[in-house]
C-alpha cells in the first residue's frame, strides 16, 4: 500500500512520536522511508545577502553551512534509527520554503504517503497563522499523516 514514505522530519522533543509512527507503518507494510529535513531559507535572504559586503556574506553563508550540517545530522540520526529497527531508510536534505519543499519532494520521490509531526496550537493561534502541516493537506494531491504531538 505505502512503497515510500516521505517523512519530513524535525527536531523537536516530540518527533519521537512522529518517528514511532512512521517506523511502524513502514513495517507493517514493507515501505522505504525518505527521511526529509528542510532548512527554512526566505526567499528575500537571498537578494538581501547580495547587497550585503563581503564579510558580512561570508558570515551569512557561515551560518547556512553550520545550519545544513545541523539539518542532515538531525536527518541522518533519525535515518540511523530507522534502519535500526529494520526498516529501508536515506536521508534527503532541501532548502527553501518548508511547505512547497515537502510537496516537491513528494512529488519528485513520488511517495504514496507524506508524514509529517504537528505542534499542538491554540484556536487563537491557529486562526492567525497558517501551519506547514494545514498547507500540505491543502495543497498535497497524495495521502497525508500528521502525527499530533504528545499531549
Amino acid at each position: 500500500m505505502f512503497e515510500r514514505i516521505l517523512y519530513a522530519a524535525k527536531e523537536r522533543e516530540w518527533a519521537e512520536t512522529a518517528t514511532a509512527y512512521v517506523r511502524d507503518l513502514a513495517l507493517a507494510h514493507g515501505s522505504e522511508v525518505i527521511v526529509l529535513r528542510v532548512t527554512e531559507e526566505p526567499a528575500d535572504q537571498t537578494l538581501i545577502a547580495e547587497k550585503l559586503e563581503p564579510d558580512a556574506r561570508t558570515a551569512i553563508e557561515g551560518q547556512r553551512r553550520s545550519s545544513d550540517v545541523a539539518d542532515y545530522h538531525t536527518a541522518e540520526s533519525i535515518t540511523e534509527g530507522l534502519i535500526e529497527d529494520g526498516v529501508r531508510a536515506r536521508t534527503l536534505i532541501r532548502r527553501g520554503r518548508v511547505a512547497d519543499e515537502i510537496l516537491a519532494a513528494a512529488e519528485q520521490e513520488d511517495a504514496d504517503l507524506v508524514a509529517i509531526g504537528s505542534v499542538r496550537r491554540s484556536a487563537v493561534t491557529a486562526l492567525l497563522t497558517a501551519s506547514v502541516p494545514s498547507e500540505i493537506v491543502r495543497k498535497a494531491v497524495r495521502p497525508v499523516l500528521i502525527v499530533p504531538a504528545p499531549a
